[in-house]
């Protein structure tokens, strides 16, 4: 089987997805409300920016002028088109965001961050037999860099202790794993030229309706005036946006490459708390994320190699 290029464009794109995926934490801390509320907001946010994206491309790809309205129903109903793998792939992208967010609450972040991008493991061991997409030796090379460097980042405080809360991290591992095969699958699938889109917004669709009756249950327990811009921001900039860049990205860049080139999101999400929120990471944190930035740099050279 010939080997899979990975254009540069393709390789920056993903680059820059998981830097602005890692704005997420900070902006969450500095809203003043419970996470389920947030992410539904977000996920309205993100929803409506994909939406109009993938309107815009259904009317720029259609041969017969249509009205708008037309168009954005043709678009809407792609959303909801029975398919074995966007409905997995929307599921679990809900399920993970969920269980990493009760994980958070019942362990400490460090458990779930190491369970969470463990999914990465299975998605390497998985990636041939569901993707096609043989695995080559830089990219194993990759992976154990990425692995160790992420265990030191949360070896202080990694712990076992809490059994339901390890449960959630490790079917948050599943979950990321489940969501990003569905959508590698989504975006080989060339029938349907906008599938992997599709999926991640249907995934932030079923977050909005899940959260929506919970937002209107108080409406006296709102946030600040000022929050709703961090709210509008964290729809957009760490949310709606990067995962559009992401799920085009992987229609040239091999799924596995992408979630290594993407681990800058983890690594970053504790860089910005240092400049902004003066939170000091350890020792050992700090010789982990050098690690994964190691990791990332080799795996962006051994992509540029192969084109």
């Amino acid at each position: 089987m010939s080997e899979q290029k990975t254009p540069t464009r393709a390789t920056v794109s993903v680059l820059v997805a998981g830097v602005l995926w890692s704005f997420s934490g900070v902006l969450i801390k500095a809203v003043h409300w419970d996470f389920m509320r947030i992410a539904g907001v977000r996920s309205m946010v993100a929803a409506a920016i994909q939406f109009s994206f993938l309107v815009w491309l259904f009317r720029r790809r259609s041969s017969q002028r249509q009205s708008f309205f037309s168009t954005a129903g043709g678009a809407f109903a792609s959303v909801f088109a029975p398919s074995k793998p966007h409905w997995l792939g929307a599921i679990a992208f809900v399920l993970n965001m969920l269980a990493l967010a009760w994980a958070f609450r019942l362990t400490n972040a460090t458990n779930a961050v190491f369970l969470h991008y463990s999914g990465i493991v299975l998605v390497a061991l998985l990636s041939y037999r569901v993707l096609k997409q043989p695995l080559k030796r830089s990219d194993w090379n990759a992976l154990a860099l990425a692995t160790f460097g992420i265990f030191l980042f949360c070896v202080d405080g990694f712990q076992l202790n809490a059994p339901l809360g390890t449960a959630l991290g490790v079917s948050c591992g599943l979950t990321l794993a489940t969501t990003q095969l569905c959508l590698g699958l989504r975006a080989r699938d060339k029938s349907g030229e906008n599938g992997a889109l599709e999926t991640i917004l249907l995934g932030n669709l079923i977050t909005s309706v899940i959260a929506l009756p919970l937002i209107l249950s108080d409406p006296t327990n709102l946030p600040p005036s000022r929050d709703w811009w961090l709210l509008l921001a964290l729809g957009i900039f760490p949310w709606g946006l990067p995962d559009l860049i992401y799920v085009f990205a992987i229609e040239k860049v091999p799924l596995f490459r992408a979630l290594i080139l993407g681990l800058s999101d983890p690594i970053l999400t504790a860089v910005w708390p240092l400049l902004f929120l003066h939170e000091y990471p350890t020792p050992l944190a700090i010789v982990g994320s050098a690690i994964v930035l190691w990791a990332i740099i080799y795996q962006a050279n051994a992509a540029r190699k192969l084109e």
